[in-house]
């Protein structure tokens, strides 16, 4: 009897990198989003204040704040003059609608960078007479910046916000 003759090797089609392709292709697309998460987490939060949840409960009551004050027609004066030595001359008043400079507290100016933390600080300005104030400072940083403005007449505390462009 005559051994079976050994049957052919099946030709290689060259096929078996297209798996490890695939495999590749994702380990890449995960290399890819664990440096975005990486960055995301090291960057800024995106919150501007330390509770929002608790102020967030309270927004309509400042909403209805808000809406009182403007029925008033109080207009805040602010003006922001550089000087030497890159420091800001600040200069506040509020205004009825008849035009006369109301009598208040000294404002409260509070200095927040919008887009980064840890630049934030607030002045607090002296009288000047005739319900003028004026104050000095210092912002560490060239840019945009929102001023939160506070004042206290009698027994009232109105509020303002305005976005300066420090140059």
């Amino acid at each position: 009897m005559k051994p079976a003759p050994a049957s052919p090797e099946p030709a290689d089609p060259g096929g078996r990198w297209i798996p490890w392709t695939f495999v590749g292709l994702f380990a890449v697309m995960l290399v890819a989003n664990g440096c975005l998460v990486y960055f995301a987490f090291g960057s800024f939060t995106g919150l501007s204040t330390k509770q929002p949840y608790r102020q967030g409960l309270g927004f309509n009551a400042a909403l209805d704040a808000n809406a009182r004050q403007e029925a008033l027609g109080l207009e805040p004066v602010l003006t922001l003059t550089p000087d030497a030595g890159g420091a800001l001359r600040v200069s506040f008043e509020v205004r009825s609608r008849s035009g006369e400079a109301l009598r208040t507290s000294p404002p409260e100016i509070a200095f927040r960078r919008p887009t980064a933390e840890g630049h934030d600080f607030s002045i607090t300005l002296t009288d000047a007479g005739e319900g003028r104030f004026t104050g000095r400072a210092t912002p560490p940083l060239r840019g945009l910046w929102d001023l939160h403005i506070r004042v206290r007449n009698d027994r009232r505390t109105y509020k303002w916000i305005r976005r300066v462009r420090v140059p």
